[in-house]
């Protein structure tokens, strides 16, 4: 009996076997040496059944671990395209809900005070809706001279601000809200985004189309509409948080509820009017002035009266570090959230050749406006769309504060605004 020595000191017995056999296989090791054996290859020889199990032992480790890099892999790219998707929502439509059980608070907006005031009131950024070109009619100087003028007001709370840690309130971060008097130096100056130089003095003159051979009767000769109709206001005065909602389907916070007022303001004055209360945006944005357009159309052929049409909006203006812009003014000693008529062109090639009609009934309208309610109104903006206001002569487009205002600041404008279209209206009989 002999015994070879192999893999830990292990021995393996070799049975009967002749020492013949043992000279052929050291000759043989001497031209082809050995490849080491394990234990683990001895034990699968004397006993096969355990092949079976290492494998699948093996084969298990195996797909444990490739399943474990496909959730991995899977986590990374939902996580990738979850964050992409919150970051194209509105940052303030994010967790509505947590703003229920918000509390005001100050927001420690003295954090690297340095290099916020660096950027403090000179940049904006403004929503999808409406972009306005601050830098054209000398709008740009005077943002910066009112900015400078409002970081002296604002030391205060930022200073108290400083002392509020963190800036969270259950979680909800907040920012403040800067009001501002964005009110038109001038009547004739725009706010011009396109390549036009219209004669607003000219316009300002003349008898705007809409307002020729005017008639009071029983038919509404006013149209008001909302391609926007969910923009709302805040709840906020000096600071808002960071989920508030910039849009609602409650009709008595949003817009409508201006449209409304202005509705009721225009009946005071003995003028009829219709109020399409249809929100254009609830089910799509981007197709918002497409189903607009189809309302106003219907409305139209359905009221041939009709002389003039009011699409109701509100505007927004967010800075880069979150601070919203209230454009606010006083009038005998009560706020009013600062209005805007947008007028469209046709410079982008869309078939509006009369666009000069609009914009005549605005100049007019800001004019009966100012004389009334001084700072009420901001330039008149003008763009290279058209807004659906080739529909109509008489078509305006009509910013009513901003997000930053609160709801009673833009109806105290509703009905300014509308007491005014009224007298413009009684007054264009004579």
């Amino acid at each position: 009996m002999i015994y070879e020595k192999r893999d830990a000191g292990m021995a393996v017995k070799r049975e009967d076997m002749p020492v013949k056999d043992v000279r052929s296989v050291a000759v043989e090791s001497t031209h082809k040496p050995p490849q080491p054996v394990s234990s683990v290859g001895y034990i699968t020889r004397q006993k096969p059944g355990i092949v079976q199990r290492i494998k699948r032992r093996r084969r298990l480790r195996q797909g444990i671990k490739a399943t474990a890099v496909f959730f991995a892999a899977l986590a990374f790219c939902v996580f990738t395209l979850d964050a992409k998707l919150l970051h194209g929502r509105m940052r303030a439509e994010i967790g509505n809900a947590l703003r229920q059980g918000a509390r005001y608070t100050l927001e420690n907006v003295a954090q690297n005070t340095a290099e916020k005031e660096n950027t403090l009131y000179t940049r904006l950024l403004y929503d999808r809706t409406v972009q306005y070109p601050m830098a054209q009619a000398g709008g740009a100087q005077k943002f910066d001279l009112l900015a400078k003028e409002a970081k002296k007001e604002t030391q205060e709370t930022v200073a108290a601000a400083s002392n509020v840690s963190g800036g969270f309130v259950d979680g909800t971060k907040f920012y403040p809200i800067t009001s501002l008097d964005l009110s038109a130096e001038s009547l004739y100056v725009l706010s011009n985004g396109t390549n036009f130089s219209p004669d607003t003095q000219k316009l300002a003159e003349i008898t705007p189309k809409a307002l020729e051979n005017v008639e009071l009767t029983d038919e509404p000769l006013v149209l008001i509409v909302h391609t926007h109709g969910e923009e709302c206001y805040t709840e906020y005065m000096d600071m808002y948080p960071q989920d508030e909602a910039t849009r609602s389907s409650d009709t008595d916070k949003n817009v409508v509820r201006v449209g409304k007022e202005i509705a009721d303001t225009l009946s005071d004055f003995g003028v009829n009017s219709v109020h399409c209360t249809t929100m254009h945006d609830s089910e799509s944005f981007i197709n918002a002035y497409s189903g607009s357009a189809s309302s106003v159309k219907q409305y139209l052929k359905q009221y041939p009266s009709i002389k003039i049409v009011v699409d109701v909006h509100r505007d927004a203006i967010i800075r880069d570090d979150g601070e919203s812009v209230k454009a606010v003014t006083n009038i005998a000693g009560q706020d009013y959230a600062q209005l805007m008529f947008v007028v469209g062109t046709n410079e982008l090639g869309h078939n509006h050749p009369d666009w000069q009609d609009n914009l005549s009934l605005a100049l007019s309208l800001q004019k009966s406006i100012e004389d009334t309610y001084p700072s009420l109104c901001r330039s008149i903006n003008l763009r290279n769309v058209p807004f659906n206001q080739q529909l109509s002569s008489g078509y305006l487009l009509l910013e009513v504060g901003t997000s930053a205002n609160t709801l009673d600041e833009a109806l105290r404008s509703a009905r300014a605004f509308g007491e005014n279209l009224a007298r413009s209206v009684v007054s264009s009989q004579y």
